[in-house]
């Protein structure tokens, strides 16, 4: 799990090496811009989520991304 606010390059290239090796990676960020969030799955983020964070749905995502259910 990534906090992509304020983030530099070097992040992104940490986000596609782990999907490479196929982990999953989540990444937050308090943007009300579409752009984090569309750099975050351009660089293989599976799920991007707002903050302040909602307990329920961080760990309704955790739990999809942990048994590879990533259309959640």
């Amino acid at each position: 799990m990534l906090d992509i606010d304020g983030i530099t390059g070097a992040v992104w290239e940490r986000c596609e090496r782990l999907q490479d090796r196929s982990v999953p990676v989540m990444t937050l960020t308090g943007s009300p811009s579409e752009t984090p969030r569309a750099a975050a799955f351009r660089h293989g983020v599976q799920t991007v989520m707002d903050k302040p964070m909602r307990k329920a749905e961080l760990r309704a995502s955790i739990r999809a991304l942990l048994e590879g259910d990533t259309d959640a």
